[in-house]
């Protein structure tokens, strides 16, 4: 029943803002406001999406007596979260994955895996409620010649590092670029970083940046900062810094890091057909995970 912390640190921004509030758990400082009570109307409720949002989605709903079927189309429940956890010291994600699927498991919820969810489904019977939670896919900026380039996305570079050869460039350097920096870098990899801004993995708290920052530096990754990228060739990068604008070459690999975008679109069909839809998660707007 213990909930995972996952060292995100992102009550220590929320206590400096003037309300405690946890990632992990969404009562925390609003116990009152979101107590749960049982339903005395339960409704067929599915879930399209088991990251995160849609695996609470649906213990809320089943545990206040709702009738609820969770849809994933992959077969490991956890969404972003189990890429998430890959790179290095962030392995703890995976606690919190097993934390919701077994709070799902312990009630009458019918999860089905390994199957794209169909609309088709609905000419057989009718949810009452659907809550679509089926998260953000890559976002790719209109940079001229990013679709030819055969750039990789993120889960790409993660899921294989292996394919990526030797020397690989990663474009684009929040928090999630940078981690795959780390990643990519144990792996022996020689990685280069560019960020437009003038710091990097400057959306994480200031002191997960700090070692952040301490482990690429310590294992040689190359990190351009006020560098934006205006042009995209195979294994090559043109780019502006202060100093002008210069070419970026020799790379097995590149590696597009630069935002997601809402996977919404089955909503326009659900919403024909059902009356309660909801959409929840990154597929309502790509966030971090308290939000």
């Amino acid at each position: 029943e213990i909930i995972p912390c996952i060292s995100c640190n992102r009550c220590i921004l929320a206590i400096r803002r003037g309300a405690l509030q946890c990632a992990v758990n969404p009562e925390t400082g609003r116990e009152e406001s979101f107590k749960l009570q049982k339903t005395d109307r339960p409704k067929k409720v599915w879930v399209v999406g088991g990251g995160p949002a849609g695996m609470k989605a649906a213990e809320i709903a089943a545990w206040r007596g709702h009738q609820v079927t969770l849809y994933e189309k992959k077969e490991n429940l956890g969404g972003q979260f189990l890429l998430a956890a890959i790179p290095p010291k962030k392995q703890v994600l995976k606690e919190f994955v097993g934390y919701l699927i077994k709070q799902i498991e312990k009630l009458p919820v019918r999860i089905v895996r390994g199957k794209t969810f169909d609309p088709a489904l609905l000419r057989d019977e009718k949810p009452d409620v659907i809550i679509v939670a089926t998260g953000a896919r890559p976002f790719f900026p209109a940079i001229e010649g990013i679709r030819e380039a055969n750039v990789l996305t993120v889960e790409e570079a993660l899921l294989n590092p292996a394919s990526l050869g030797q020397k690989i460039l990663v474009i684009g350097g929040g928090g999630i670029g940078a981690e795959v920096a780390d990643y990519l870098s144990e792996q022996g990899r020689e990685v280069t970083l560019v960020e437009m801004r003038e710091g990097i993995a400057l959306d994480l708290v200031v002191h997960l940046q700090h070692f952040l920052n301490q482990r690429l530096k310590e294992k040689g990754v190359g990190i351009l900062t006020s560098t934006q990228a205006i042009r995209f060739e195979k294994e090559a990068l043109w780019v502006q810094d202060p100093q002008g604008t210069r070419k970026l070459t020799g790379f097995n690999s590149l590696v597009v890091s630069m935002g997601s975008t809402p996977n919404d679109e089955l909503v326009p069909s659900l919403k024909q057909k059902i009356s309660e839809v909801y959409v929840v998660g990154d597929a309502s707007k790509p966030r971090e995970v308290m939000e």
